[in-house]
């Protein structure tokens, strides 16, 4: 785990590679476009989404992280990171999001996992009550597990941040909690709204 606090953080290094974690307004034209071109590499399915929306993701976030092979520069990893007040049947919950992607060059490096710890610390600072993503990759659900994360056994559901249709998520759901107990109150539920998505 990062030591200190992050709040203030523009960039950290992790085995060489640098994470820049940034807010959406502080990203550049260039950065976007970057972001916009890598994930439509690792995705070609979506680059019809990415297009429509003029934007390098399907939903806006918060606060983004870069992070960049040391000699080259080039853009190897990305994180989007989001957050939303939900109001749900066991209460209101600060919900806290993330997506990771990684090049596959660049995989079984512990990149995602150190990013991931850098937004665990980062919504524990914010008060966080929960910190949820979601995979179908087995290798990113043994990491989550590793690190405190818990599996949302009911449905999640969103309304999809691109056709406006509520949908149920498809894939695997996790989450890591930082008040003891939300995730099984979270599980006991018919469906959890997680408001926009997918993630």
């Amino acid at each position: 785990m990062i030591e200190g606090s992050i709040k203030n953080m523009q960039m950290e290094t992790f085995n060489g590679y640098e994470y820049y974690l940034k807010k959406d307004r502080e990203l550049t034209a260039e950065e976007k476009e970057e972001l916009h071109a890598f994930l439509i590499k690792m995705y070609p399915a979506f680059a019809k989404y990415y297009k429509k929306n003029k934007y390098y993701s399907t939903i806006k976030p918060q606060m983004t992280c870069l992070i960049r092979e040391p000699t080259s520069k080039v853009l190897i990893g990305s994180g989007k990171f989001l957050w939303n007040t939900l109001k749900t049947q066991i209460g209101t919950l600060k919900l806290f999001a993330f997506g990771v992607l990684i090049d596959t060059e660049f995989q079984k490096e512990g990149l995602g996992t150190h990013l991931i710890e850098m937004l665990i610390k980062l919504a524990g600072e914010k008060n966080a009550d929960l910190l949820y993503g979601s995979t179908e990759n087995p290798a990113v659900h043994k990491m989550l597990s590793r690190l405190g994360f818990k599996k949302i056994t009911c449905p999640v559901v969103y309304v999809n941040g691109v056709t406006g249709k509520r949908e149920t998520q498809t894939i695997n759901s996790y989450a890591f909690e930082f008040k003891k107990g939300i995730i099984n109150r979270i599980n006991s539920l018919k469906e959890f709204d997680i408001g926009i998505g997918p993630m």
